[in-house]
């Protein structure tokens, strides 16, 4: 804790150079076409499995719905 401030963000101040280099080369390539996409809500629930030991969290399943 205590490495950063809000105004370094998005990459820490040692990492500044390498996150602009990467940033142009990814600008206008990462892009979402409206037509092409779509959104959904994903509704986690754990999932019934006679095999799980108990252990940690339990099987997960999601269903998803269109928002």
């Amino acid at each position: 804790m205590g490495k950063t401030t809000q105004e370094s963000h998005p990459a820490l101040a040692e990492e500044r150079m390498r996150h602009e280099e990467i940033q142009q080369l990814l600008d206008g390539r990462l892009s979402v076409d409206p037509w092409a996409s779509f959104r959904a809500r994903g509704e986690f629930r754990v999932r019934e499995d006679p095999s799980w030991s108990g252990n940690g969290f339990g099987p997960l399943e999601v269903c998803w719905h269109s928002v």
